[in-house]
């Protein structure tokens, strides 16, 4: 039996993804562990393996952490430590891909892993990337030397892990999510009647609320462009639609912005009908991971608007080179680097678009041999 753990939820359509891509090459009975049951079911991943909701209350200052602990203990909550202390044996993949990204996650993936561990289970790190500097804690070194094995789904994290001296139990395969097939779906006609460009928009951007935003400066000069200088159509795609991190609020003030019969807003769906609806266009701009990687692997031309490891490591093994495909936002400094970035790769979209459809299917094809792999190390 598999047991995935650490996953959002599929309000996080990336977190979907991921598990949808894992299934359909992993066979044999699959149970997942999710912070939000109630969206997976929603999305229907309660028919691809089975949904136990993790009630765990997550704290993370120290001390009200540890009384989210004992409130666990004491309350016997339906969650992964509870069933790993009723016995509930299996290979435990952890499928959250960034979670030690994120220094608010680390002491629950800790305490998860150290709960799980216990009881002799195997845990895998499943299509992981981590940054150099988190890989220096040594709180999360430790932790990461007792995984059996790590998936790392891009070379950069990889060389981090390498140069941790984790060469041994570290394979590189792309991540899980490039295989997830897509699901058709109905689309307005209307909005595919001509040239689409998708265009994806985190709540980054709101952060930055004040009229020098370089990031919202960017996205909308982008938009302007494309109005100005194109007949395609924009479409608006939301990727992630959980509480207090929900794309469709900064798409909805760009769409009240530009009040443009040629702008409209797709409407949230699964992860696997998301992809269908970014395969149909000709060009796509994305803020979250797993917008483009739906892209990428439906062989769609794409600038990433990105941040971390992640999103370089990525383009990087598509393409040779990050440069030119992921526009950094923490080094951002002036919002025509952006505008100029989309208007190089947008202008060089055929060529793209072939180089991607001689790549992907190879490339899709190394997550069957990751599956392959991981079965071929788990019963030696």
């Amino acid at each position: 039996m598999f047991i995935f753990y650490a996953h959002g939820g599929s309000d996080n359509h990336g977190c979907e993804a991921i598990v949808r891509g894992t299934c359909q090459n992993l066979k044999g009975e699959k149970t997942i562990y999710s912070s939000n049951a109630k969206s997976d079911k929603m999305y229907g991943l309660d028919k691809l393996c089975t949904v136990i909701p993790d009630t765990y209350k997550r704290y993370y200052h120290p001390v009200k952490w540890a009384f989210g602990r004992l409130f666990n203990i004491l309350f016997k909550k339906n969650t992964v430590f509870k069933l790993i202390n009723g016995n509930k044996k299996g290979v435990y993949l952890s499928v959250g891909g960034d979670n030690y990204c994120y220094p608010r996650l680390i002491n629950p993936i800790l305490e998860a892993n150290k709960r799980i561990r216990e009881k002799n289970n195997t845990t895998i790190l499943w299509g992981t990337s981590i940054e150099n500097e988190v890989l220096d804690q040594r709180k999360v070194l430790e932790d990461i030397s007792l995984y059996k094995y790590i998936f790392a789904r891009e070379s950069l994290t990889y060389e981090n892990l390498i140069k941790h001296g984790l060469e041994e139990k570290t394979f590189l395969y792309p991540d899980p999510a490039f295989a997830m097939k897509p699901q058709k779906t109905n689309v307005l006609k209307s909005i595919f009647n001509k040239e689409v460009i998708g265009i994806n928009i985190s709540p980054l951007i709101l952060k930055f609320e004040d009229e020098e935003s370089q990031i919202k400066k960017g996205y909308e000069s982008i938009i302007e462009f494309i109005l100005k200088n194109t007949e395609a159509n924009i479409l608006l795609v939301p990727h992630v639609v959980k509480r207090n991190n929900d794309d469709r609020v900064a798409i909805n003030k760009i769409k009240e912005k530009f009040k443009n019969n040629r702008i409209f807003v797709l409407d949230d769906m699964a992860a696997h009908k998301l992809k269908f609806v970014i395969s149909k266009c000709s060009f796509f701009v994305g803020a979250r991971t797993h917008s483009t990687i739906a892209a990428y692997s439906s062989c769609v031309p794409t600038l990433v608007i990105g941040y971390s490891i992640k999103a370089r490591g990525i383009a990087k093994d598509i393409f040779g080179t990050y440069d030119d495909y992921v526009v950094d936002v923490r080094t951002l400094k002036n919002y025509k680097v952006l505008l100029e970035t989309f208007k190089k790769l947008y202008l060089n979209k055929i060529k793209i678009k072939k180089h991607l459809e001689e790549f992907m299917p190879k490339y899709i094809m190394q997550t069957e041999e990751a599956a392959k792999k991981l079965y071929e190390l788990i019963n030696k």
